[in-house]
């Protein structure tokens, strides 16, 4: 396998502009913990954008970048103005000139993952996606489903052993599917089993999600039920902003919104 280049970081700072002597990284060198310090105001995120250029051009690595601040959420894209700005212009390699760039980042792929409205960020990279946040719920523990919508021991014992009682539903989902239950996925089924519990439409079947309500009717009461759906609404992943009132007429939609 082809070892990767070095990764071009900027300049030395202590020597004349006109020397022109670059700092690099050894990619292999960040294999390990690396941790950027200084000042608020003194570049940290720039040059960690400029590394993580450089690591996504440059190596077969895989980035996953956490981004509370959207510093890096237009990551994908190229701006061209960058090589005819002063201030950003000399912190690029010789080698790094716009077309070799564009021709090497147009390979890549990208994707974000945020609750913000897609059309909002105006990504052109043809291979940036945009999709929304979301849990991976059925690997977590019972008690740290429980966590997450707010429920305890002492206060909601119910909602607790509900949660487990539903633990059957998300193994048989896994089973017919092929793939886990989201947090979303959890919620349908809640209110699926919800109305069919309302309006007594249960019967005998082995089509999911049938046969998991059936097994569940047994465990959960209805208002119990109806109580998780809530939080689980109340939970800020997985779920559309705007959504509107579903919960009705025995039938749930993707993004539901209780009613009072």
């Amino acid at each position: 396998m082809t070892a990767s280049p070095p990764l071009h970081v900027g300049w030395l700072l202590d020597v004349l502009p006109k020397s022109m002597v670059p700092v690099t990284l050894n990619a292999n060198g960040l294999k390990s913990h690396t941790v950027v310090i200084a000042q608020s105001g003194s570049g940290k995120s720039f040059m960690l954008g400029r590394l993580l250029e450089e690591i996504a051009g440059k190596t077969r690595a895989r980035i996953v970048i956490l981004d509370p601040n959207s510093d890096f959420v237009k990551f994908s894209e190229v701006d061209p103005l960058a090589w005819q700005k002063e201030f950003t212009k000399r912190w690029l390699g010789q080698s790094d000139h716009l077309e070799a760039f564009q021709k090497r980042w147009a390979e890549l792929g990208f994707q974000v993952l945020t609750n913000r409205p897609h059309e909002s960020l105006s990504l052109r990279h043809l291979r940036a996606s945009v999709g929304r946040i979301s849990v991976s719920w059925s690997p977590l523990p019972v008690f740290d489903q429980g966590a997450h919508l707010g429920c305890s021991p002492h206060s909601n014992p119910e909602e607790l052993l509900a949660l487990a009682s539903m633990r059957g539903a998300e193994a048989e989902h896994l089973r017919i599917m092929g793939s886990p239950l989201n947090l979303q996925g959890f919620h349908d089924v809640l209110g699926t089993f919800f109305n069919t519990a309302k309006y007594g439409t249960f019967h005998s079947s082995n089509d999911w999600p049938m046969a998991a309500m059936n097994r569940m009717r047994a465990d959960i009461q209805p208002e119990v039920a109806l109580r998780l759906l809530v939080l689980c609404q109340h939970s800020k992943f997985g779920f559309a902003e705007s959504a509107g009132s579903t919960i009705n007429e025995g039938k749930c939609s993707p993004y539901p919104k209780m009613q009072n």
